[in-house]
Protein backbone atom coordinates (compact mmCIF):
# COMPACT_ATOMS: atom_id res chain seq x y z
CA UNK A 1 0.00 0.00 0.00
CA UNK A 2 2.47 2.47 -1.04
CA UNK A 3 4.34 3.80 -4.07
CA UNK A 4 0.87 3.98 -5.42
CA UNK A 5 1.42 4.24 -9.15
CA UNK A 6 1.72 0.47 -9.04
CA UNK A 7 -0.72 -2.03 -7.50
CA UNK A 8 0.59 -2.06 -4.18
CA UNK A 9 -0.48 -0.30 -2.34
CA UNK A 10 -2.13 0.71 -4.36
CA UNK A 11 -4.19 -0.42 -4.65
CA UNK A 12 -7.10 1.29 -4.71
CA UNK A 13 -10.49 1.03 -6.32
CA UNK A 14 -14.31 1.08 -6.19
CA UNK A 15 -17.15 -0.48 -8.03
CA UNK A 16 -19.45 2.51 -8.15
CA UNK A 17 -18.43 5.88 -9.56
CA UNK A 18 -20.00 9.20 -10.42
CA UNK A 19 -19.05 11.53 -13.25
CA UNK A 20 -18.75 15.15 -12.20
CA UNK A 21 -17.50 18.13 -14.12
CA UNK A 22 -14.42 19.96 -12.95
CA UNK A 23 -15.06 23.08 -10.91
CA UNK A 24 -13.47 26.17 -12.43
CA UNK A 25 -11.91 27.24 -9.14
CA UNK A 26 -10.62 25.02 -6.35
CA UNK A 27 -9.36 27.75 -4.05
CA UNK A 28 -11.72 27.09 -1.16
CA UNK A 29 -9.36 26.94 1.80
CA UNK A 30 -9.57 27.12 5.56
CA UNK A 31 -6.63 27.87 7.84
CA UNK A 32 -6.40 26.59 11.40
CA UNK A 33 -3.80 27.19 14.12
CA UNK A 34 -3.05 25.02 17.13
CA UNK A 35 -0.19 24.86 19.60
CA UNK A 36 1.37 22.63 22.20
CA UNK A 37 2.33 25.60 24.38
CA UNK A 38 1.16 29.21 24.69
CA UNK A 39 2.98 30.59 21.64
CA UNK A 40 1.42 30.94 18.20
CA UNK A 41 3.32 32.59 15.39
CA UNK A 42 1.50 34.55 12.69
CA UNK A 43 4.23 33.67 10.19
CA UNK A 44 2.50 30.76 8.55
CA UNK A 45 4.24 28.43 6.10
CA UNK A 46 0.86 28.16 4.36
CA UNK A 47 1.09 31.70 2.98
CA UNK A 48 -0.60 33.16 -0.15
CA UNK A 49 2.34 32.38 -2.43
CA UNK A 50 2.32 28.76 -1.31
CA UNK A 51 -1.46 28.70 -1.80
CA UNK A 52 -0.93 29.75 -5.41
CA UNK A 53 1.62 26.96 -5.86
CA UNK A 54 -0.87 24.44 -4.44
CA UNK A 55 -3.69 25.74 -6.64
CA UNK A 56 -1.56 25.40 -9.77
CA UNK A 57 -0.67 21.79 -8.98
CA UNK A 58 -4.28 20.97 -8.14
CA UNK A 59 -5.30 22.29 -11.54
CA UNK A 60 -2.43 20.55 -13.39
CA UNK A 61 -2.93 17.17 -11.70
CA UNK A 62 -6.74 17.37 -11.40
CA UNK A 63 -6.98 17.15 -7.62
CA UNK A 64 -10.42 18.05 -6.21
CA UNK A 65 -9.21 18.62 -2.65
CA UNK A 66 -6.42 18.25 -0.13
CA UNK A 67 -5.35 19.23 3.36
CA UNK A 68 -1.98 20.04 4.88
CA UNK A 69 -0.72 20.37 8.44
CA UNK A 70 2.75 21.78 9.17
CA UNK A 71 4.54 21.37 12.49
CA UNK A 72 7.49 23.47 13.64
CA UNK A 73 8.62 22.95 17.20
CA UNK A 74 5.43 23.36 19.24
CA UNK A 75 3.42 25.27 16.63
CA UNK A 76 1.06 23.70 14.13
CA UNK A 77 -0.66 25.21 11.11
CA UNK A 78 -3.30 23.36 9.09
CA UNK A 79 -5.30 24.20 6.00
CA UNK A 80 -7.79 22.66 3.61
CA UNK A 81 -7.98 23.31 -0.11
CA UNK A 82 -10.72 22.52 -2.60
CA UNK A 83 -13.40 19.94 -2.02
CA UNK A 84 -13.77 16.74 -0.03
CA UNK A 85 -16.88 15.88 -2.03
CA UNK A 86 -17.75 17.49 -5.33
CA UNK A 87 -19.30 19.83 -6.10
CA UNK A 88 -19.34 21.86 -2.88
CA UNK A 89 -18.25 20.11 0.35
CA UNK A 90 -15.02 21.84 1.47
CA UNK A 91 -11.90 19.87 2.32
CA UNK A 92 -10.91 20.97 5.83
CA UNK A 93 -8.08 19.95 8.19
CA UNK A 94 -10.64 17.79 10.00
CA UNK A 95 -11.72 15.88 6.88
CA UNK A 96 -11.08 12.15 7.32
CA UNK A 97 -9.11 10.02 4.86
CA UNK A 98 -7.39 6.67 4.60
CA UNK A 99 -3.68 7.14 5.38
CA UNK A 100 -2.83 3.92 3.47
CA UNK A 101 0.81 2.80 3.85
CA UNK A 102 1.71 5.53 6.30
CA UNK A 103 -0.08 3.10 8.66
CA UNK A 104 3.18 1.16 8.66
CA UNK A 105 4.78 3.60 11.12
CA UNK A 106 1.93 2.83 13.55
CA UNK A 107 2.29 -0.94 13.16
CA UNK A 108 6.07 -0.70 13.69
CA UNK A 109 5.44 1.44 16.77
CA UNK A 110 3.05 -1.14 18.23
CA UNK A 111 5.84 -3.69 17.79
CA UNK A 112 8.22 -1.30 19.56
CA UNK A 113 5.77 -1.02 22.45
CA UNK A 114 5.66 -4.82 22.72
CA UNK A 115 9.45 -4.99 22.82
CA UNK A 116 9.78 -2.27 25.46
CA UNK A 117 7.11 -3.84 27.69
CA UNK A 118 9.33 -6.67 28.95
CA UNK A 119 7.32 -7.10 32.14
CA UNK A 120 4.39 -8.48 30.13
CA UNK A 121 5.99 -9.58 26.86
CA UNK A 122 9.45 -10.76 27.83
CA UNK A 123 9.43 -13.34 25.01
CA UNK A 124 9.23 -10.61 22.33
CA UNK A 125 12.43 -9.00 21.04
CA UNK A 126 13.31 -7.37 17.73
CA UNK A 127 15.20 -10.51 16.76
CA UNK A 128 12.40 -12.89 17.73
CA UNK A 129 11.27 -15.02 14.75
CA UNK A 130 7.61 -14.55 13.84
CA UNK A 131 7.17 -18.32 13.59
CA UNK A 132 8.14 -18.75 17.25
CA UNK A 133 5.30 -16.40 18.23
CA UNK A 134 2.45 -17.71 16.06
CA UNK A 135 3.65 -21.15 14.97
CA UNK A 136 1.97 -22.65 11.92
CA UNK A 137 0.14 -19.39 11.18
CA UNK A 138 3.40 -18.04 9.76
CA UNK A 139 5.18 -20.41 7.38
CA UNK A 140 7.23 -19.58 4.28
CA UNK A 141 8.25 -21.84 1.39
CA UNK A 142 11.83 -21.86 2.61
CA UNK A 143 12.24 -23.60 5.99
CA UNK A 144 15.19 -21.39 6.95
CA UNK A 145 13.16 -18.26 6.30
CA UNK A 146 10.25 -19.67 8.27
CA UNK A 147 12.36 -20.09 11.39
CA UNK A 148 14.54 -16.99 11.03
CA UNK A 149 12.44 -14.05 9.73
CA UNK A 150 12.19 -11.76 12.76
CA UNK A 151 10.13 -8.71 13.64
CA UNK A 152 13.05 -6.56 12.51
CA UNK A 153 13.33 -8.36 9.15
CA UNK A 154 9.60 -8.16 8.45
CA UNK A 155 9.30 -4.47 9.29
CA UNK A 156 12.34 -3.45 7.22
CA UNK A 157 11.49 -5.30 3.98
CA UNK A 158 14.63 -7.45 3.90
CA UNK A 159 13.14 -10.95 3.78
CA UNK A 160 13.88 -11.87 0.16
CA UNK A 161 10.13 -12.03 -0.61
CA UNK A 162 8.80 -9.42 -3.10
CA UNK A 163 5.38 -7.75 -3.13
CA UNK A 164 2.96 -10.49 -4.29
CA UNK A 165 0.19 -7.92 -3.88
CA UNK A 166 -2.37 -9.91 -5.85
CA UNK A 167 -2.50 -12.33 -2.90
CA UNK A 168 -4.34 -9.79 -0.76
CA UNK A 169 -5.49 -6.97 -2.99
CA UNK A 170 -9.27 -6.87 -3.53
CA UNK A 171 -9.67 -10.30 -1.96
CA UNK A 172 -11.37 -9.25 1.29
CA UNK A 173 -9.13 -11.51 3.38
CA UNK A 174 -8.55 -11.05 7.09
CA UNK A 175 -5.09 -10.65 8.63
CA UNK A 176 -4.72 -14.27 9.72
CA UNK A 177 -5.67 -15.61 6.28
CA UNK A 178 -3.29 -13.26 4.46
CA UNK A 179 -0.49 -14.38 6.77
CA UNK A 180 -1.31 -18.07 6.22
CA UNK A 181 -1.17 -17.71 2.42
CA UNK A 182 2.43 -16.49 2.54
CA UNK A 183 3.58 -20.14 2.67
CA UNK A 184 2.90 -20.43 -1.07
CA UNK A 185 4.97 -17.44 -2.20
CA UNK A 186 8.31 -17.55 -4.00
CA UNK A 187 11.33 -15.49 -3.03
CA UNK A 188 13.25 -13.32 -5.48
CA UNK A 189 16.39 -12.54 -3.47
CA UNK A 190 18.52 -13.96 -0.69
CA UNK A 191 17.55 -13.32 2.91
CA UNK A 192 18.72 -9.99 4.36
CA UNK A 193 20.56 -8.93 1.20
CA UNK A 194 18.29 -6.36 -0.47
CA UNK A 195 15.32 -4.11 0.23
CA UNK A 196 12.10 -5.45 -1.29
CA UNK A 197 8.89 -3.72 -0.34
CA UNK A 198 6.25 -6.23 0.77
CA UNK A 199 2.95 -5.25 2.38
CA UNK A 200 2.28 -8.82 3.47
CA UNK A 201 5.01 -8.82 6.11
CA UNK A 202 3.40 -5.88 7.89
CA UNK A 203 0.20 -7.91 7.81
CA UNK A 204 2.09 -10.82 9.35
CA UNK A 205 3.44 -8.54 12.10
CA UNK A 206 -0.09 -7.28 12.71
CA UNK A 207 -1.22 -10.88 13.16
CA UNK A 208 1.67 -11.49 15.57
CA UNK A 209 0.79 -8.38 17.59
CA UNK A 210 -2.86 -9.40 17.84
CA UNK A 211 -1.97 -12.99 18.74
CA UNK A 212 0.55 -12.05 21.44
CA UNK A 213 -1.68 -9.44 23.08
CA UNK A 214 -5.02 -11.13 22.50
CA UNK A 215 -6.45 -7.83 21.27
CA UNK A 216 -7.41 -6.45 17.84
CA UNK A 217 -4.98 -3.92 16.40
CA UNK A 218 -7.81 -1.36 16.36
CA UNK A 219 -8.05 -1.56 20.17
CA UNK A 220 -4.27 -1.44 20.61
CA UNK A 221 -3.92 1.64 18.42
CA UNK A 222 -6.65 3.42 20.34
CA UNK A 223 -5.35 2.43 23.81
CA UNK A 224 -1.60 2.61 23.20
CA UNK A 225 -1.23 5.46 20.69
CA UNK A 226 -4.35 7.44 19.76
CA UNK A 227 -5.64 8.17 23.27
CA UNK A 228 -2.22 8.98 24.82
CA UNK A 229 -1.51 11.44 21.99
CA UNK A 230 -4.99 12.96 21.97
CA UNK A 231 -5.69 11.64 18.46
CA UNK A 232 -9.42 11.62 19.07
CA UNK A 233 -10.43 11.69 15.39
CA UNK A 234 -8.36 8.70 14.27
CA UNK A 235 -9.65 5.18 13.64
CA UNK A 236 -8.59 1.77 12.37
CA UNK A 237 -11.84 0.51 10.92
CA UNK A 238 -14.53 1.80 8.60
CA UNK A 239 -17.06 0.86 11.26
CA UNK A 240 -15.47 3.16 13.88
CA UNK A 241 -15.20 5.98 11.37
CA UNK A 242 -18.86 5.48 10.42
CA UNK A 243 -19.88 5.81 14.08
CA UNK A 244 -18.05 9.13 14.22
CA UNK A 245 -19.77 10.29 11.05
CA UNK A 246 -23.14 9.43 12.54
CA UNK A 247 -22.56 11.42 15.72
CA UNK A 248 -20.26 14.31 14.73
CA UNK A 249 -21.02 16.74 11.89
CA UNK A 250 -17.32 17.55 11.61
CA UNK A 251 -16.48 13.89 11.04
CA UNK A 252 -16.66 13.87 7.24
CA UNK A 253 -14.89 11.26 5.10
CA UNK A 254 -13.46 12.66 1.89
CA UNK A 255 -14.55 11.08 -1.36
CA UNK A 256 -11.77 10.36 -3.82
CA UNK A 257 -11.68 10.80 -7.56
CA UNK A 258 -9.98 9.88 -10.81
CA UNK A 259 -9.82 12.28 -13.75
CA UNK A 260 -11.33 11.00 -16.99
CA UNK A 261 -9.44 12.65 -19.86
CA UNK A 262 -11.97 11.66 -22.49
CA UNK A 263 -14.95 13.29 -20.77
CA UNK A 264 -12.95 15.97 -18.88
CA UNK A 265 -14.77 14.96 -15.71
CA UNK A 266 -14.18 13.22 -12.40
CA UNK A 267 -15.17 9.69 -11.53
CA UNK A 268 -15.74 9.08 -7.85
CA UNK A 269 -14.04 6.28 -6.01
CA UNK A 270 -15.39 5.04 -2.68
CA UNK A 271 -13.91 4.12 0.65
CA UNK A 272 -12.30 0.77 -0.10
CA UNK A 273 -14.83 -1.93 0.67
CA UNK A 274 -12.75 -4.99 -0.10
CA UNK A 275 -9.43 -4.59 1.71
CA UNK A 276 -9.77 -4.81 5.50
CA UNK A 277 -7.21 -3.01 7.68
CA UNK A 278 -4.16 -5.25 7.70
CA UNK A 279 -1.18 -3.58 9.40
CA UNK A 280 0.18 -2.38 6.07
CA UNK A 281 -2.71 0.06 5.77
CA UNK A 282 -5.99 0.82 7.46
CA UNK A 283 -5.65 3.90 9.68
CA UNK A 284 -8.26 6.60 9.03
CA UNK A 285 -7.36 10.07 10.28
CA UNK A 286 -7.16 13.77 9.41
CA UNK A 287 -4.21 16.16 9.19
CA UNK A 288 -4.96 17.80 12.55
CA UNK A 289 -4.77 14.47 14.36
CA UNK A 290 -1.93 13.17 12.23
CA UNK A 291 0.19 16.24 13.01
CA UNK A 292 0.26 14.99 16.61
CA UNK A 293 1.78 11.74 15.36
CA UNK A 294 4.38 13.65 13.35
CA UNK A 295 5.20 15.71 16.46
CA UNK A 296 5.63 12.54 18.56
CA UNK A 297 7.94 10.93 15.97
CA UNK A 298 9.92 14.13 15.55
CA UNK A 299 10.48 14.64 19.28
CA UNK A 300 10.80 10.91 20.04
CA UNK A 301 8.04 11.38 22.56
CA UNK A 302 5.93 8.74 24.29
CA UNK A 303 4.30 6.36 24.32
CA UNK A 304 7.17 4.78 22.35
CA UNK A 305 10.47 4.87 24.26
CA UNK A 306 13.59 6.70 23.05
CA UNK A 307 15.13 3.31 22.29
CA UNK A 308 12.07 2.35 20.26
CA UNK A 309 12.18 5.58 18.26
CA UNK A 310 15.87 5.02 17.56
CA UNK A 311 15.05 1.55 16.18
CA UNK A 312 12.33 2.97 13.92
CA UNK A 313 14.86 5.38 12.40
CA UNK A 314 17.89 3.08 12.22
CA UNK A 315 18.89 2.14 8.62
CA UNK A 316 17.92 -1.53 8.65
CA UNK A 317 17.63 -1.76 4.85
CA UNK A 318 19.37 0.27 2.17
CA UNK A 319 16.91 1.21 -0.56
CA UNK A 320 19.30 3.06 -2.85
CA UNK A 321 22.78 4.56 -2.80
CA UNK A 322 21.65 7.49 -4.94
CA UNK A 323 18.04 8.66 -5.04
CA UNK A 324 16.96 12.20 -5.89
CA UNK A 325 16.78 14.53 -4.11
CA UNK A 326 18.79 12.90 -1.31
CA UNK A 327 22.53 13.45 -1.13
CA UNK A 328 23.64 9.91 -0.41
CA UNK A 329 21.96 6.68 0.64
CA UNK A 330 18.20 6.36 0.90
CA UNK A 331 17.28 3.84 3.59
CA UNK A 332 14.36 2.21 5.34
CA UNK A 333 14.02 1.92 9.08
CA UNK A 334 10.89 0.28 10.50
CA UNK A 335 7.85 1.80 8.80
CA UNK A 336 9.90 4.87 7.84
CA UNK A 337 11.78 5.96 4.71
CA UNK A 338 14.82 8.15 5.32
CA UNK A 339 17.62 10.08 3.65
CA UNK A 340 19.71 13.25 3.90
CA UNK A 341 18.61 16.40 2.05
CA UNK A 342 20.51 19.68 2.26
CA UNK A 343 22.40 18.34 5.28
CA UNK A 344 19.14 17.50 7.07
CA UNK A 345 17.92 14.02 7.96
CA UNK A 346 14.44 13.53 6.49
CA UNK A 347 12.12 10.73 7.65
CA UNK A 348 8.63 9.87 6.49
CA UNK A 349 6.46 7.63 4.34
CA UNK A 350 3.99 7.86 1.48
CA UNK A 351 0.78 5.98 0.91
CA UNK A 352 -1.94 5.46 -1.64
CA UNK A 353 -5.14 3.43 -1.80
CA UNK A 354 -8.69 3.83 -3.10
CA UNK A 355 -7.82 7.15 -4.72
CA UNK A 356 -6.32 8.64 -1.55
CA UNK A 357 -2.68 9.73 -1.69
CA UNK A 358 -0.80 10.82 1.42
CA UNK A 359 2.62 11.68 2.78
CA UNK A 360 4.30 12.78 5.97
CA UNK A 361 7.88 13.92 6.47
CA UNK A 362 9.83 15.38 9.34
CA UNK A 363 13.28 16.84 9.91
CA UNK A 364 14.08 15.82 13.51
CA UNK A 365 17.16 18.03 13.85
CA UNK A 366 15.20 21.16 12.91
CA UNK A 367 11.91 20.05 14.49
CA UNK A 368 10.00 20.68 11.28
CA UNK A 369 7.49 18.35 9.66
CA UNK A 370 4.22 18.08 7.78
CA UNK A 371 1.45 15.73 6.72
CA UNK A 372 -0.75 16.05 3.66
CA UNK A 373 -3.51 14.14 1.94
CA UNK A 374 -5.20 14.56 -1.43
CA UNK A 375 -8.26 12.82 -2.82
CA UNK A 376 -6.85 11.71 -6.17
CA UNK A 377 -3.93 9.52 -7.19
CA UNK A 378 -0.78 11.42 -8.15
CA UNK A 379 2.39 12.55 -6.42
CA UNK A 380 1.54 16.25 -6.56
CA UNK A 381 1.54 16.22 -2.76
CA UNK A 382 5.23 15.30 -2.84
CA UNK A 383 5.99 18.40 -4.89
CA UNK A 384 4.11 20.46 -2.30
CA UNK A 385 5.98 18.75 0.53
CA UNK A 386 9.43 19.42 -0.90
CA UNK A 387 8.39 23.01 -1.50
CA UNK A 388 7.54 23.33 2.20
CA UNK A 389 10.92 21.87 3.15
CA UNK A 390 12.84 24.14 0.76
CA UNK A 391 11.02 27.26 1.94
CA UNK A 392 11.72 26.30 5.53
CA UNK A 393 15.41 25.70 4.87
CA UNK A 394 15.68 28.87 2.79
CA UNK A 395 17.94 29.77 -0.10
CA UNK A 396 17.32 30.86 -3.71
CA UNK A 397 14.07 29.59 -5.17
CA UNK A 398 15.82 28.50 -8.37
CA UNK A 399 17.74 25.95 -6.28
CA UNK A 400 14.60 24.35 -4.82
CA UNK A 401 13.94 20.73 -5.76
CA UNK A 402 11.31 20.62 -8.53
CA UNK A 403 9.51 17.40 -7.69
CA UNK A 404 6.67 18.37 -10.02
CA UNK A 405 9.00 18.38 -13.02
CA UNK A 406 10.58 15.11 -11.89
CA UNK A 407 7.22 13.44 -11.50
CA UNK A 408 6.04 14.63 -14.91
CA UNK A 409 9.12 13.05 -16.45
CA UNK A 410 8.66 9.83 -14.47
CA UNK A 411 5.00 9.59 -15.48
CA UNK A 412 5.89 10.00 -19.15
CA UNK A 413 8.66 7.41 -18.79
CA UNK A 414 6.27 4.93 -17.14
CA UNK A 415 3.74 5.39 -19.94
CA UNK A 416 6.43 4.71 -22.52
CA UNK A 417 7.56 1.61 -20.62
CA UNK A 418 3.99 0.31 -20.46
CA UNK A 419 3.50 0.80 -24.18
CA UNK A 420 6.67 -1.18 -24.86
CA UNK A 421 6.03 -3.92 -22.28
CA UNK A 422 3.86 -6.27 -24.40
CA UNK A 423 6.58 -6.45 -27.06
CA UNK A 424 9.20 -6.90 -24.37
CA UNK A 425 7.29 -9.79 -22.82
CA UNK A 426 6.78 -11.42 -26.22
CA UNK A 427 9.62 -10.29 -28.51
CA UNK A 428 9.46 -13.16 -31.04
CA UNK A 429 5.83 -13.43 -32.06
CA UNK A 430 5.46 -14.59 -35.71
CA UNK A 431 3.94 -12.16 -38.18
CA UNK A 432 1.01 -14.56 -38.46
CA UNK A 433 0.40 -15.82 -34.90
CA UNK A 434 -0.33 -19.49 -34.37
CA UNK A 435 -3.98 -19.96 -33.48
CA UNK A 436 -4.85 -21.61 -30.13
CA UNK A 437 -5.49 -25.36 -30.26
CA UNK A 438 -9.08 -25.10 -29.09
CA UNK A 439 -12.14 -22.92 -29.68
CA UNK A 440 -12.22 -19.91 -27.35
CA UNK A 441 -15.14 -21.33 -25.37
CA UNK A 442 -12.96 -24.26 -24.30
CA UNK A 443 -10.68 -21.94 -22.29
CA UNK A 444 -13.46 -20.55 -20.10
CA UNK A 445 -14.05 -21.83 -16.59
CA UNK A 446 -12.78 -21.44 -13.04
CA UNK A 447 -9.06 -21.79 -12.32
CA UNK A 448 -7.68 -21.80 -8.78
CA UNK A 449 -4.32 -21.23 -7.07
CA UNK A 450 -3.78 -21.71 -3.32
CA UNK A 451 -2.20 -18.27 -2.90
CA UNK A 452 -3.93 -16.09 -5.47
CA UNK A 453 -7.42 -17.55 -5.38
CA UNK A 454 -9.62 -17.96 -8.46
CA UNK A 455 -9.82 -16.71 -12.00
CA UNK A 456 -13.36 -17.14 -13.31
CA UNK A 457 -12.75 -16.71 -17.03
CA UNK A 458 -15.50 -15.89 -19.51
CA UNK A 459 -15.99 -14.68 -23.07
CA UNK A 460 -17.60 -11.36 -22.16
CA UNK A 461 -16.28 -8.45 -20.14
CA UNK A 462 -18.24 -8.34 -16.86
CA UNK A 463 -21.18 -6.01 -17.45
CA UNK A 464 -20.83 -4.47 -14.00
CA UNK A 465 -17.29 -3.33 -14.81
CA UNK A 466 -16.36 -1.80 -18.14
CA UNK A 467 -19.13 -3.40 -20.12
CA UNK A 468 -16.83 -3.65 -23.12
CA UNK A 469 -13.08 -3.56 -23.66
CA UNK A 470 -11.91 0.03 -24.04
CA UNK A 471 -8.19 -0.52 -23.82
CA UNK A 472 -7.81 -0.30 -27.61
CA UNK A 473 -9.82 -0.71 -30.75
CA UNK A 474 -10.80 -4.36 -30.86
CA UNK A 475 -10.13 -5.99 -34.21
CA UNK A 476 -12.47 -8.72 -35.33
CA UNK A 477 -9.49 -11.08 -35.22
CA UNK A 478 -8.71 -10.38 -31.55
CA UNK A 479 -9.23 -13.31 -29.24
CA UNK A 480 -10.16 -12.07 -25.78
CA UNK A 481 -11.08 -13.65 -22.46
CA UNK A 482 -12.07 -11.84 -19.26
CA UNK A 483 -12.03 -12.21 -15.49
CA UNK A 484 -12.38 -9.90 -12.53
CA UNK A 485 -11.00 -9.78 -9.02
CA UNK A 486 -13.02 -11.11 -6.10
CA UNK A 487 -13.96 -7.62 -4.97
CA UNK A 488 -14.84 -6.56 -8.49
CA UNK A 489 -12.37 -3.68 -8.62
CA UNK A 490 -9.88 -5.11 -11.13
CA UNK A 491 -10.59 -6.23 -14.68
CA UNK A 492 -8.30 -8.88 -16.20
CA UNK A 493 -8.24 -9.15 -19.99
CA UNK A 494 -6.52 -12.15 -21.61
CA UNK A 495 -5.42 -11.19 -25.11
CA UNK A 496 -4.21 -13.99 -27.38
CA UNK A 497 -0.61 -13.69 -28.57
CA UNK A 498 0.29 -16.98 -30.29
CA UNK A 499 -0.44 -20.69 -29.75
CA UNK A 500 -1.23 -21.12 -26.04
CA UNK A 501 0.48 -17.88 -25.00
CA UNK A 502 -1.56 -14.88 -23.89
CA UNK A 503 -0.99 -11.35 -22.65
CA UNK A 504 -2.81 -10.70 -19.39
CA UNK A 505 -3.74 -7.03 -18.98
CA UNK A 506 -5.01 -5.78 -15.64
CA UNK A 507 -6.60 -2.43 -15.02
CA UNK A 508 -8.22 -0.62 -12.16
CA UNK A 509 -11.90 -0.36 -13.07
CA UNK A 510 -12.18 3.24 -11.99
CA UNK A 511 -9.65 4.37 -14.55
CA UNK A 512 -11.56 2.83 -17.48
CA UNK A 513 -8.45 3.73 -19.44
CA UNK A 514 -7.07 2.94 -22.85
CA UNK A 515 -3.82 1.75 -21.29
CA UNK A 516 -3.66 -1.11 -18.83
CA UNK A 517 -2.08 -0.60 -15.41
CA UNK A 518 0.30 -3.46 -16.14
CA UNK A 519 0.84 -6.53 -18.30
CA UNK A 520 1.75 -10.11 -17.41
CA UNK A 521 2.57 -13.27 -19.33
CA UNK A 522 0.02 -16.07 -19.28
CA UNK A 523 -0.30 -19.49 -20.90
CA UNK A 524 -2.81 -22.32 -20.93
CA UNK A 525 -1.77 -25.96 -20.70
CA UNK A 526 -3.71 -28.41 -22.86
CA UNK A 527 -3.47 -32.08 -21.98
CA UNK A 528 -3.19 -35.09 -24.29
CA UNK A 529 -6.96 -35.43 -23.92
CA UNK A 530 -7.44 -32.10 -25.69
CA UNK A 531 -8.75 -30.40 -22.56
CA UNK A 532 -7.32 -27.31 -20.86
CA UNK A 533 -6.05 -28.44 -17.45
CA UNK A 534 -4.41 -25.36 -16.00
CA UNK A 535 -3.42 -21.73 -16.49
CA UNK A 536 0.00 -20.26 -15.75
CA UNK A 537 0.45 -16.54 -14.99
CA UNK A 538 3.54 -14.56 -13.98
CA UNK A 539 1.79 -12.91 -11.03
CA UNK A 540 4.96 -11.42 -9.51
CA UNK A 541 7.46 -10.16 -12.09
CA UNK A 542 10.27 -9.90 -9.52
CA UNK A 543 10.48 -13.68 -9.17
CA UNK A 544 13.05 -15.05 -11.67
CA UNK A 545 12.87 -18.01 -14.04
CA UNK A 546 10.31 -20.78 -14.02
CA UNK A 547 9.42 -20.07 -10.37
CA UNK A 548 7.69 -16.90 -11.58
CA UNK A 549 4.84 -18.96 -13.01
CA UNK A 550 1.87 -19.30 -10.67
CA UNK A 551 -0.25 -22.24 -11.78
CA UNK A 552 -4.05 -22.19 -11.55
CA UNK A 553 -5.70 -25.61 -11.78
CA UNK A 554 -8.94 -25.76 -13.68
CA UNK A 555 -11.73 -26.86 -11.37
CA UNK A 556 -14.78 -26.05 -13.46
CA UNK A 557 -15.48 -25.56 -17.17
CA UNK A 558 -15.81 -27.27 -20.53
Amino acid sequence: MRHFLTLPFACYLVTHFLSLTFASSLHVSQLFFSNHDAQISDKTPLHPSFDSFVDRLMQDWHIPGLAIAVVHENKTWSKGYGYATLPDVPFTPHTLYQVASTTKSFTASLAALLVQNQDEFSHVEWGTPLHSLVGNDFVLKDDYLTTHVSLLDALSHRTGVPRHDFVWYDQGLDVKTQTYLMRYLETSASFRTVFQYCNLFFTAVSHVIESVTGKPQADLLREWIFEPLGMNESYYSREDAAKCQASNSRCVMADSYAWDKESSSYRRWALNQSNPANGAGGVISNVVDYSKWVHALMYEAGPVSKEGHAKLKYPSSMQSVDKAPYSGPFWYGLGLDAGVYRNERVFGHTGGISGYASSFKFLPDSKFGFVMIQNSMSTAFEAMGWRLIDEFLGGPENEFYDMNKTQTELTKKREEELKALPSKLYPNVPSEPVQPQLPLQNYTGIYTNPAYGNFSIGLEAPSDLLGKPRDRKVDSQDLLLYAKSKGGNVLFTFRHVSAEHWLLEWRSVIYDSKMADDYMKAKFEVGADGIVHRLGVVMEAAVPGDKAWAWFDRIEGC
